[in-house]
């Protein structure tokens, strides 16, 4: 590593607000930073993986001042002001509890200034939407966020470690400087205990589907008759694996890292729950005026051999289905930035690229917009949650029948993790290819999406294909 003495370019001793040091590090020194925190109760990691061009900060935050969990209308803030209440609306309560905690935004090498971290699971569109219950309610919070004083953000691309904290931390800059040379220090230590340091034991895992083949395969028939008859045109339909087995969450995060970088990576956890997502996918991001999404949709699994891997890729692109499908949730998107954002500005800039990963391929294409005036980050993540991609279109319908079919509620699967910033920037992937950690059970859950022409054995292998990357993680996590 470079030097122990971190430069204070961005110390803001004006307001006296917030404050930031900054040293260079190797990708290598600061790895272990973000995975050996296993002390603290509640912590995230947003983690940018892979070649991705979306891949560019690491976020970690540890033993928040403030968190915010909701589950069927009980609201529960704890730390500092901590208090309890019920309401028809935990979104909403939500996104006034971040606004409430608003601080002064300061100009920042990366986005995010502090402010909201965490999840909302799928289960909140039916605060969105007037939906049907599912068969069985999951038992996760539907929304958990954390507010940190202090945040460790490390540049991927200049390779460059930031400590930001707010004065609401009580850290002086002296105190501030100290700590972070001696994480500094500790780096070189630190990488003698990392979890996985020596050689990955594989265990035999048992996962318990909560579908059957039979059943998936008549669910998928069920949606083709629905699309016959004019309800939708696609549904996307997923099933959950359950796993018993005791396994350390930090080991499958490190795993599931070497086998499937993906540039939407994380790391969550609370006493409730524990969830590690690779997720490949954003639903939005926000930058001033400005606004994205980056739907995925058409898979097909990857190969070994390099001939085999390109004749794949050639038929997802050339595949009329996989092209029509995708064209048609590319528009569901357009028509929901289309909600938030100036006429005429929403446009795809980039259309049907495939972007490959370690067991299959997508197609996936960028949409941008210019937002309207005073559009706020809750009518944004109403316009845009949950993503198309992972509901069908008409979504609404879509909803409709992934309650009707699938046996428990989603949970945290195909909800949004992310950040939501006091400047109301935000950033918020789509929560896939993930392992959720709760009630002693480890859920695993795939999908697929279901068109006219779906054949059911190929979408129920498609699936599988999906799973292989999370059952593998946990396997080789011994």
């Amino acid at each position: 590593m470079s030097t122990l003495e971190p430069s204070i370019d961005y110390y803001m001793s004006a307001s006296e607000k917030a404050g930031l040091l900054k040293s260079k590090i190797s990708a290598m020194d600061a790895w272990p930073l973000f995975v050996t925190q296993k002390n603290a109760d509640r912590a995230v990691l947003l983690y940018s993986g892979g070649d991705s061009a979306q891949a560019r900060h690491h976020i970690l935050g540890l033993k928040p001042s403030q968190w915010f969990t909701a589950q069927c209308g009980h609201v529960e803030i704890g730390g500092i002001e901590a208090k309890k209440f019920k309401t028809q609306d935990p979104v909403s309560a939500a996104f006034e509890w971040i606004e409430a905690k608003k601080k002064r935004s300061e100009d920042l090498p990366f986005f995010f200034p502090g402010g909201a971290i965490g999840y909302f699971s799928y289960d909140v569109c039916s605060y969105i939407e007037k939906l049907p219950g599912f068969a069985k309610q999951h038992c996760v919070p539907e929304i958990s966020l954390l507010c940190f004083d202090e945040l460790w953000v490390y540049d991927v691309q200049t390779q460059e470690l930031y400590f930001l904290w707010q004065s609401d931390s009580g850290l002086s800059l002296v105190q501030a400087s100290d700590k972070f040379k001696r994480v500094l220090q500790l780096a070189p230590q630190l990488k003698k205990q990392f979890p996985m340091q020596a050689a990955p034991r594989k265990i035999e895992i048992h996962p318990l589907p909560l579908m059957t083949k039979t059943e998936f395969l008549k669910a998928v028939e069920h949606i083709k008759r629905y699309i016959a008859n004019g309800d939708v045109f696609q549904v996307n339909l997923s099933q959950r694996y359950e796993i018993t087995q005791n396994v350390s969450p930090l080991h499958v995060f490190q795993s599931l890292m070497d086998i499937n970088p993906s540039p939407f990576f994380s790391y969550f956890q609370t006493p409730e729950m524990t969830l590690v997502c690779g997720s490949p996918e954003r639903l939005v991001q926000r930058r001033g005026a400005h606004i994205q999404t980056r739907p995925i949709a058409g898979t097909r699994p990857r190969s070994a051999d390099s001939v085999e891997d390109l004749r794949l890729s050639a038929e997802l692109l050339l595949s009329e289905k996989e092209r029509a499908e995708h064209v048609m949730l590319v528009d569901l998107e357009r028509n929901d930035l289309g909600k938030v954002c100036q006429p005429g500005s929403v446009s795809v800039t980039e259309m049907m690229k495939v972007e490959q990963y370690s067991h299959v391929q997508h197609i996936v294409s960028n949409i941008t917009g210019t937002l309207r005036p005073n559009i706020s980050p809750e009518m944004i993540f109403r316009a845009m949650f949950p993503g198309g991609t992972i509901t069908g279109t008409p979504k609404v319908r879509a909803m409709e029948i992934i309650a009707e079919l699938e046996p428990i509620s989603r949970g945290s699967y195909t909800g949004s993790l992310g950040w939501i910033g006091y400047n109301h920037n935000m950033d918020l992937n789509i929560i896939i290819r993930s392992l959720e950690w709760a009630q002693g059970r480890i859920n695993v859950q795939v999908g697929a999406g279901i068109v006219a022409d779906s054949d059911p054995q190929m979408e129920y292998g498609e699936t599988i294909e999906k799973a292989k990357a999370m059952l593998s993680a946990v396997e080789w996590s011994g």
